[in-house]
């Protein structure tokens, strides 16, 4: 089968992974889109042009030039089965695309991979409504939406944007780690060689968008001083924060280290750490409440112990399989202060043990998951079984 896959971000790692999943599982992928990074793109890839984090304006302007210029995208979509398009902006592509194969009196089957749910959305103001409208009209010609959180479904594809589309759910695991990128994957690895007693050190790793939680974490190192240790590793959004690099460097106990490889990285980056941070105050009452971040699969396959809000589909997750420490989203500073100031090692050994006893295909995906992927897709051009708003799974 043979699939384009067009995205809004070149250079962001979980499309390296989708595409590594789509290739393992049979399917012969092309790559084309956006890219936030000039020097970091997806080298496999077809780079439309550069956009921007948070410049919705900006990337509206880069697909409707894509749109005037389609020909180039058309071009590559010879012999092309399924058409994927990841978030909006590349659906609006997708759509032209379809829409032009369809007068040559040719198939293909368009799907709408939606990872995240932009706040303009979910806005109650006539400018959502438009938005949610548009995003609506397009959708209309998908076979499918693939989304990687049941609370999407529930909050906003449902109620709001009203999509009468099957639903495939396919959650953010981790996939492709090699050789010694394995070595702590379901392992018991214990705590930190040499770690003090009651020190801890907590990772916040991946996307890094949240002032709140940098304003949090930043009190729990002044609190403990020297008892709490942060690390931070990613890609800050910038225009997101106050003064990122300031507020990091200001804090002694505090450090960031840069972008990481992935899935190179992963194994050394939660081996340094006791806690991963789960938590996010990015957009309150709606995507922050709903998704199921790549950071929890991360950590989880490496046995740390997550720190989550209550209330939320990270929760739900979490709860489930009886990992990690819960706190009020209303007092979470003072909760997390009351359990740090708690918390021993013979404590943490047992929220430890928790985490090392989820088996691992909980947070990653096998070879098998992506045969039946690609064997869903496919089917798609034939099967005209599938039930409208149906959550599917592999």
């Amino acid at each position: 089968m043979n699939i384009l896959y067009l995205v809004h971000d070149l250079s962001d790692p979980a499309v390296k992974r989708r595409v590594d999943m789509l290739r393992s599982g049979g399917a012969d992928v092309r790559l084309a889109g956006f890219s936030r990074s000039a020097w970091e793109s997806y080298k496999d890839g077809v780079c439309l042009g550069y956009t921007k984090d948070g410049a919705f304006i900006q990337r509206l302007i880069m697909v409707l030039i894509c749109c005037i210029k389609i020909g180039r995208l058309y071009r590559m979509t010879k012999g092309v089965d399924v058409l994927i398009a990841r978030n909006l902006e590349m659906l609006i592509l997708a759509r032209l695309l379809t829409n032009r194969f369809h007068r040559h009196n040719k198939n293909i089957t368009l799907v709408f991979e939606c990872l995240d749910i932009h706040r303009l959305l979910t806005l109650d103001d006539f400018k959502s409504s438009i938005l949610v409208a548009v995003e609506r009209w397009l959708v209309k010609s998908s076979k499918l939406v693939i989304t990687s959180s049941p609370a999407f479904i529930k909050n906003y594809f449902g109620p709001i944007a009203k999509h009468r589309t099957p639903y495939l759910l396919l959650e953010n695991k981790l996939f492709y780690l090699k050789g010694n990128e394995y070595k702590n994957v379901g392992r018991k690895v214990g705590t930190r060689q040499n770690q003090d007693e009651n020190s801890w050190t907590i990772g916040w790793y991946g996307v890094l968008r949240c002032q709140k939680s940098l304003d949090l974490l930043d009190e729990l190192c002044d609190r403990f001083q020297g008892k709490i240790k942060i690390k931070l590793r990613g890609r800050p959004a910038y225009t997101e924060f106050r003064d990122f690099d300031s507020q990091v460097n200001n804090s002694p106990h505090m450090s960031f280290l840069g972008e990481y490889q992935y899935p190179d990285d992963l194994s050394e980056l939660y081996s340094t750490v006791d806690f991963t941070w789960a938590i996010d105050f990015f957009e309150e009452g709606g995507n922050s409440e709903w998704l199921l971040p790549n950071r929890i699969y991360e950590g989880g396959a490496f046995n740390t112990v997550p720190l989550y809000i209550i209330s939320t589909q990270i929760a739900k997750k979490l709860k489930a399989l009886s990992v990690g420490v819960g706190f009020d989203r209303d007092n979470a500073l003072s909760d997390i202060k009351g359990f740090f100031v708690k918390l021993d090692k013979k404590g943490y050994l047992i929220l430890k043990s928790y985490s090392e006893n989820i088996p691992v295909d909980k947070w990653v995906a096998d070879n098998n998951e992506c045969v039946k992927l690609v064997s869903f897709l496919d089917n798609l051009k034939t099967d005209q079984k599938l039930s409208t708003r149906h959550i599917y799974e592999l």
